[in-house]
């Protein structure tokens, strides 16, 4: 019954989040990184644990998939599948593995 200073419907959440690799959610801003943490709880440690594991999985599958080497394309190619509902569906952790591939191509640019 709090409001909220985020809205995790926002598809700009994006850019005002992070993953650490411990699989927590970090934002800069003190008060939207109270929400995630105490409101919302989403930094409780299975969640962080099953992020972690989701994608240590992807990167694993997708090493074995693309021989060690992503191109630009492959990537984009990899994000949209990703994106697109399977039975209405997304794939469980889907930000965290997003925010992989995103951060993968920025070091390509």
């Amino acid at each position: 019954n709090s409001p909220l200073s985020i809205d995790p419907t926002d598809p700009r959440i994006e850019q005002l989040i992070r993953y650490d690799a411990n699989g927590s959610i970090v934002c800069d801003d003190p008060g939207k990184q109270r929400d995630l943490d105490k409101v919302l709880n989403l930094n409780l440690p299975f969640l962080c644990r099953n992020r972690k594991a989701v994608l240590t999985s992807f990167i694993e599958s997708e090493t074995r998939r693309s021989h060690g080497t992503w191109s630009d394309d492959a990537l984009a190619q990899r994000l949209q599948e990703l994106q697109t509902p399977v039975d209405g569906q997304l794939p469980e952790y889907l930000g965290v593995i997003i925010a992989w591939i995103r951060k993968r191509q920025g070091r390509r640019r």
